[in-house]
This record gives structure tokens, sequence and C-alpha cells, in this order.
């Protein structure tokens, strides 16, 4: 689906609350989204993004817990509502935004995905919430992913301070060939390949051989999925 791969390259940065929104009004029309995760019967805000005009009671979180007590255990789903009504608030009767959830649980924790549409736009039409609905279960996933891997960053950053200790990591999964965790190692430590094959002693094409054999292996194509999957496998490593 058209926007996802862009989705994909923000993992875990500050971007992706901005980059959801942009994929979110691609398929199905968002003036606001906001990344909700359930943890300890708390609401975390995973990130968020939108037009500043939306108003603050719009904002609230009640309907994100209600509807989250009504999840259920299996796969993803999408819902909508009216927003006057849900929010019981009489001040602002006439005005009819639109809420969308997307909800699901992935990685041991629940997440929900709120897109608020202004009453300016006409109602999301079933073919939209139908491409919505085919993207959710990956959504989801690209959520919970992205979450788990923020909260990581500190320990993110020390573990590609030492070439010897990336190397060591990699090659501790077993996943790769000794010669494809090197070059692996060299890449995420910042190595380009020119440096990469003075480094090693050997030729560049040999360093683009082994690279390609590596992605081919972990079923990565980018040196954003290889540092992806590094990071997936620091803190097994760490407490081996």
């Amino acid at each position: 689906m058209p926007g996802l791969s862009d989705l994909v390259e923000v993992i875990g940065l500050e971007e992706f609350g901005n980059q959801m929104l942009a994929f979110l009004d691609r398929v199905v029309g968002a003036d606001h989204c906001t990344i909700y995760q359930l943890s300890n019967y708390d609401l975390v805000e995973v990130g968020s993004a939108g037009i500043a005009t939306i108003p603050e009671a719009y904002l609230s979180s009640y309907e994100v817990k209600r509807r989250f007590r009504q999840l259920g255990t299996s796969g993803s789903r999408v819902d909508t509502y009216r927003l006057s009504s849900a929010l019981d608030c009489s001040i602002l009767p006439a005005v009819q935004h639109q809420g969308i959830m997307v909800l699901g649980s992935k990685l041991g924790s629940p997440y929900c995905i709120r897109i608020l549409r202004t009453s300016q736009r006409h109602e999301a039409t079933e073919a939209q919430l139908g491409r919505l609905r085919e993207a959710a279960d990956v959504l989801i996933s690209l959520a919970a992913r992205h979450q788990n891997l923020f909260l990581s960053k500190p320990t993110s950053s020390s573990a590609l301070t030492s070439l010897v200790q990336i190397q060591e990591r990699i090659l501790s999964t077993k996943s790769l060939s000794r010669r494809e965790g090197e070059v692996c190692a060299r890449i995420l430590y910042g190595y380009s390949s020119c440096g990469i094959a003075l480094d090693l002693g050997i030729g560049k094409e040999s360093v683009m051989t082994y690279r390609k054999r590596a992605y081919q292996h972990l079923g990565i194509g980018s040196q954003r999925e290889l540092l992806l999957w590094y990071l997936e496998q620091v803190p097994e490593t760490l407490n081996s």
C-alpha cells in the first residue's frame, strides 16, 4: 500500500506521528491522529500529529479507554463513532466530527490509533474504511515496534558505540556467516563500502556481495531495516 514504506523508515524516530498521519490521510482522510498503548491499565501516548484547530474536548481519551475495555484478543479492528455523542458534550451539539479507531494487540500490549476527521470533510466511505481495515494489522504492528524501539533508545545508543561489540553481538546470533557479520557490523558503525573494503582487506565488489547475502538471510532490504534487526537482538545478546 503506498506510503507504508515511508512509515517503516521512521520507526523509532520523532517523525513517526507525522508520517502516520500522512499515511492515514491518504487512506481515509485524517486531520489528527494519536497513537496509544495500554500499559498497566494506563494510557500511554506513543505519538500524535495534526491540525491545531481540533477542540481540546475532542482530544479526550475517554472514548479510547471505553473501546479498549471492549477489545478482544483476536486480530485488529476498525471502529467509527460520532464525537458529539461519544463525548456527551452539550455545549457543542451541532458539531459532527467523525472519529475512527484502529485497535489491536501486538507484542503483549493493546494499541489504538485514533483518527479525527473534522466536520469539513464528508463522512468516510466504506471503500476508504475497507482500505484502512486491510492495513489495520500492519499499522498496529508498526506502532508497537515503534514504541519498543523508541523506549529502548538509551540502550540502543550505547549498543552502537563499539565496533567490536557490534560485531560480537551480530555473530552471536548465528544468523550470518562471519564475513557477512563483519560487513554488517561496519555498515552499522558507519563505514562506507570503500571503508569496509579497506578495513577487511577485500574488494568493494565483495563487500556488496556479502551485504546482499546478509540482507537476504535476514529478510531485509535496507540499512534502516538492518538497524532495526540489530536493535531487536541487543537485549538478548546483552543478557546472554
